[in-house]
């Protein structure tokens, strides 16, 4: 692929009314009616083999020394088809050029280690490469802001746009990052804006309202990114149902109902999802340690928060994720760091409640 052909892309809780008619489809803006996206790299383009060339395996061993240039022109032609795939996908996001070189060493760095390109990677050693710890990457790739750097984001979106990553388990790939950061990314601003509005305005006709789209921006963008297309008449009902039934961050499973009203509305899916019952996602709640409930109800009980039940019911999840993981910390002092980051990769995962 040359310089010309390298993709390129253009800069550019809530009341609900009562009744269960379906409202007037809104208007569909005329963009909504664009040929089906398609995917923005080619992947026959590439060598995909697994296994490295004589002279790949030596020139990666050279990085592994400290100090080792990457940048040199000869390295460089010699990992071409090592390297193509990754620029492609940071010119594709919009990578800011400080991070081409920190996101092209990171992976190759792994493929040194791993004696084989990224192409033949395990789920598992993907899991690996993200660094889950948030130690981890530091220690792995010397970035002193570890998992929270901002090359991490471009290590799930070259997962995500060559399809590196098993497609079953995306969720739990999205899971380790921003989700919107990544949707803005891979779809753009101008795309995800517009799935949005087009929700947005659904919903305001069924009289939601909301102190702030975060929410259910987060929820939109999880669902586009699972289905690999940011139109929304790509979506399904089979999909969201499928996805209503399997582990999905917390963030998503708040709003995943209301945005399923508003592909009805829209006039995408035939039905909405159900009604979700009534904190459903406690329903091991009586298993809560009661030195904890007993904490988390003064807490409700004695705060000036506006709306209180998010907060309330989240500590009450990880009261119930205690119980089952943790069963000795029974209250709020003996809660620690550590535990903070391993309950807030189990809500990522949906492996709470």
């Amino acid at each position: 692929m040359n310089d010309s052909a390298r993709p390129q892309r253009m800069s550019t809780r809530s009341r609900e009314r009562s009744g269960s008619h379906r409202p007037t489809p809104l208007p569909t803006p005329s963009t909504s009616l664009s040929p089906p996206w398609q995917w923005p790299l080619d992947l026959a383009s590439y060598d995909r083999a697994a296994e490295l060339s004589p002279a790949e395996r030596t020139e990666l061993a050279h990085l592994l020394a400290p100090g080792a240039d990457l940048l040199r022109r000869r390295r460089l032609a010699i990992l071409d088809r090592l390297v193509r795939p990754i620029q492609d996908v940071l010119v594709w996001t919009q990578a800011p050029l400080d991070k081409h070189s920190t996101v092209r060493r990171a992976l190759l760095l792994e493929m040194a280690r791993r004696d084989k390109s990224m192409w033949g990677w395990s789920a598992e050693e993907w899991r690996e490469s993200l660094c889950l710890d948030p130690e981890e990457a530091t220690r792995r790739y010397g970035w002193r802001r570890g998992n929270h750097h901002p090359a991490r984001q471009y290590l799930v979106a070259i997962a995500y746009l060559l399809h590196l990553y098993p497609a079953a388990a995306l969720g739990e790939l999205l899971g380790q990052v921003k989700i919107t950061v990544v949707a803005r990314h891979i779809f753009g601003q101008d795309a995800l804006d517009l799935a949005t509005k087009r929700v947005w305005e659904a919903l305001s006709a069924w009289g939601y309202r909301q102190r702030t789209q975060y929410v259910l921006v987060t929820c939109l963008s999880y669902l586009l990114l699972c289905n690999r297309s940011p139109q929304l008449e790509d979506l399904s009902l089979d999909f969201l149902e499928h996805l209503a039934r399997e582990g999905i961050p917390f963030s998503v499973k708040e709003s995943l109902h209301q945005v399923s009203r508003a592909l009805w509305a829209l006039g995408i899916v035939a039905r909405p999802l159900p009604v979700p019952r009534s904190r459903s996602y406690l329903e091991g709640e009586a298993d809560i340690a009661a030195e904890w409930r007993v904490w988390c109800d003064r807490w409700k009980r004695q705060t000036t928060a506006r709306s209180p039940d998010t907060v309330y019911y989240a500590c009450l999840t990880a009261g119930h994720w205690l119980a089952r993981t943790h069963p000795s910390v029974t209250g709020p002092a003996q809660w620690t760091p550590e535990l903070a980051g391993a309950f807030v990769a189990a809500i990522s995962h949906g492996h709470v409640g």
